[in-house]
Parts: structure tokens; C-alpha cells; sequence
């Protein structure tokens, strides 16, 4: 009998990103009759690291056990001079003789890199020991960028066998930042499962200091915090909202992104807009179905994004949703059918769209249920796992030593 083919995906980290949880669907939709998969971390898990500690959790209770190569990350002093670059290329090989011995070893049929950092890793390690490599990126031009990726990005794109992304927005984006060779671009949605919770909602909005209040309705942005995610813009679109709306609260939760001090920059706006009662700025580490319990109205302010999994979250519980319109988000969802979608900083248009599903609950329930028709069609689990295992399984089967390829594993 064939064994099932070994599929090796490779991550530098685990936290509450869009990647992360479609790593983790994958992991537990994938047909284990024809495939073996294992998750492999380059940085250890770190009880420090909150965010990064508290994602392994919801991995472990999902019985998914990552590996990892135990590799710390760099200190966050360091810079991008030519020292400092040097140190960095080091670290690299260090990484890539790690994750080649783990290959070595185990034998996968592929290698399944996720993001930049771990990009670079595993189309290294799979060119020298001959083994295909797909790479899933987001962007053509990551908004932080890893030490060396400006170097060597295009190198690493140009060595990967496929690169998959979710969404045909971004697909274009990655196409036109190729350089030659070209790599076909392959586009997968993200499947989530509907966030679960066995959690009473009063609990949680005691926890997050919501008043029980059944006439108080709660609008909720769930997202990384970071500046492209548009939070500073929904503070003031909450301002024009609450004049009107007091019945309102609004929560805004998250962990740091890109900026830690992200959150500390919008408690003080909206203090400084006297709104320290009707805006929440929370951080939540145990089921994110605990929080969307309690959330009337999803909103999704972000001025850069691909397919975000919150909004996937908000269609599998046919919420009502207000979005802006960017990246794949109008492949999602269709604007007066599914969504209320704005243009990205449009603070009136926000608050506008916000307002109008606040007086017509009705509207917002039509919304919703369109929402999750397009969520059961498009955007479950299985619906991915599928497409990625078809494209695993033509990787293992069509013919693929490419010359740069093959020279490489020479020279290793």
C-alpha cells in the first residue's frame, strides 16, 4: 500500500494572524488517508510571548502538535547595516541546516512554507535537498519585512514551485512583483470553522466590562492591532456614532501587531473624545468564539488586508457587517447583498454604514444570511483543504528538477 504523502509546513511563529488559522484549518481538515502533515515552528513556544504562547494553546486543543526548530528570534535592537546583515545571513544558514536535517530525516514529499521569514527557510532547505516548495505569502511587498527579504525575496519566489495566496487581488499584486522566472500563483481561499464557544455571553461581557444591558448593542472589530487594521479610523467614526447612538458600545479586540503601542495610542484618543465608557480596547487569549457571543455587528475597518479571517468568522455567524472595500474583500462579499462596504478612511461612510444597520435590524439579518451562504459555499475548511490537496498531490506526481534546482542540491 502507498503511504500518504508527507506534507512539511513551516511557520516562524505561531500568533492570532489570518495565517496562523488557516494553518491550524488545514491541519485538522486534511485527509489523513492520503496525506501525513506535520507543523513545524522555527522559534520555540515562549510563555513571554503571549500572543505566540496562547495560539500554540488553541493548536494543542485542537490536537495538533507543532514541532519546532528552536531557534530564538533576533534582538530587537538590531538594525540593517551590513553587520547586522551579515549576522542575519548567518542565522539564516543556521536555520536552513536545522530544517535540512529535519527533512533529512522525515522525508516529506514537500515542503509547505508559510510567510516570509519561513519562506526564505524553506525554499532554501527544499532546493538543496530537492524537495518542491510551495510558499504562501500575502503580498507581493510584506508590510515588515524580515531582515534579508529585500535581498533575496525575489529569489526565494522565483525558487518556490507554487506560491498561494486567498485571494485574486493579491494574486495579481504578487504577480506583477515577480521577476523572472515566474511562478504560478495559485488562489485559495481561507477556511475557517465557525468560532465555538460553551461560554455564557454575560460572562464574557463582565470580563470585557460590558454592561448586561440586553438594549445595548455591541459593534466589534476583531484584528491584530496594527495601523493598516484601521482602528484609529473607527475610534472616530465611533465618535459620530455614539452622538447619535448612545445605546452603543464598541469593542475593538486584539494583540499588537506591528506597533505595540498601537493600543496605548487609541485609549488615548478616545479618552481624549470622552469615550473611555463606550470603547473597549481588549486584548482576549481563550476562544475567539467568546467574543463574537456578544457582538451585534461586526465591523472591519482596515485600510490594507487580503481575505481576513475575522471576516470569514463574521460570515460563518451570519453577522451583519460593515467592511472596507480592499484587497479580496470585495471578492467576498458584495456590497447591499452581503455587506455595507466603504472605502478604506472614509470615517462618515463608516459611521454612516454603521448607523444605518443600528436602526434596520432587519436589514442587517438579510446581511447576514447572504453572508452565510457565501461563507458555506466558499470559505469552510474542507473547501480549502481540498484545493490544497489537489495542488500537493500534482506537485508530487508531474516531473519538477529544474536545472537551478539541481545545482543547488549539488553544491549543498
Amino acid at each position: 500500500m502507498t503511504r500518504p504523502i508527507r506534507i512539511l509546513s513551516v511557520i516562524d511563529d505561531l500568533g492570532f494572524g489570518d495565517d496562523e488559522a488557516r494553518l491550524l484549518s488545514l491541519a485538522t481538515a486534511l485527509d489523513r488517508e492520503r496525506f501525513e502533515h506535520r507543523i513545524l515552528t522555527i522559534q520555540p513556544p515562549d510563555s513571554a510571548r503571549a500572543e505566540s504562547w496562547a495560539m500554540h494553546q488553541h493548536y494543542l486543543a485542537a490536537g495538533v502538535r507543532p514541532l519546532t526548530l528552536d531557534v530564538r528570534p533576533r534582538p530587537a535592537a538590531e538594525g540593517r547595516d551590513i553587520r547586522h546583515m551579515a549576522a542575519a545571513g548567518r542565522r539564516l544558514l543556521r536555520k536552513v541546516k536545522k530544517l535540512r536535517r529535519v527533512v533529512d530525516e522525515w522525508r516529506p514529499e514537500i515542503i509547505d512554507a508559510h510567510l516570509e521569514p519561513a519562506a526564505l527557510v524553506g525554499v532554501l532547505a527544499g532546493g538543496a535537498s530537492r524537495t518542491p516548495t510551495t510558499v504562501t505569502l500575502y503580498s507581493a511587498v510584506p508590510l515588515a519585512p524580515p531582515p534579508l527579504w529585500a535581498l533575496m525575496g525575489h529569489v526565494v519566489m522565483g525558487m518556490a514551485d507554487v506560491i498561494i495566496t486567498d485571494s485574486e487581488a493579491r494574486r495579481r499584486d504578487i504577480v506583477r512583483g515577480m521577476r523572472w522566472p515566474r511562478r504560478p500563483v495559485l488562489v485559495v481561499p481561507n477556511g475557517i470553522s465557525p468560532p465555538a464557544t460553551t461560554r455564557d455571553p454575560d460572562d464574557t461581557r463582565a470580563e470585557l466590562g460590558i454592561p448586561r444591558d440586553p438594549r445595548i448593542r455591541v459593534i466589534g472589530q476583531v484584528g491584530g492591532w496594527a495601523r493598516h487594521k484601521g482602528q484609529m479610523d473607527l475610534v472616530d467614526a465611533a465618535r459620530l456614532v455614539l452622538a447619535v447612538a448612545p445605546s452603543t458600545i464598541f469593542l475593538l479586540v486584539g494583540f499588537p501587531n506591528d506597533d505595540a503601542t498601537l493600543a496605548e495610542h487609541l485609549r488615548h484618543r478616545i479618552r481624549d473624545h470622552g469615550l473611555g465608557d463606550r470603547i473597549r480596547v481588549v486584548s482576549y487569549s481563550g476562544p475567539i468564539g467568546d467574543v463574537w457571543k456578544i457582538i451585534d455587528i461586526q465591523v472591519h475597518a482596515s485600510a490594507f488586508d487580503s481575505s481576513p479571517n475575522a471576516l470569514i468568522e463574521g460570515m460563518a455567524l451570519a453577522k451583519p457587517i460593515v467592511a472596507t472595500a480592499i484587497g479580496g474583500v470585495p471578492e467576498m462579499l458584495t456590497h447591499l447583498e452581503s455587506a455595507l462596504l466603504v472605502l478604506p478612511h472614509d470615517t462618515g461612510a463608516l459611521a454612516t454604514a454603521l448607523m444605518r444597520l443600528l436602526g434596520d435590524p432587519a436589514l442587517g439579518a438579510r446581511l447576514g444570511t447572504a453572508a452565510h451562504r457565501r461563507y458555506r459555499a466558499r470559505y469552510q475548511p474542507a473547501v480549502m483543504a481540498r484545493a490544497l490537496e489537489r495542488c500537493f498531490a500534482e506537485l508530487v506526481t508531474q516531473p519538477r528538477r529544474r536545472p537551478h534546482l539541481a545545482a543547488l542540491s549539488r553544491r549543498s
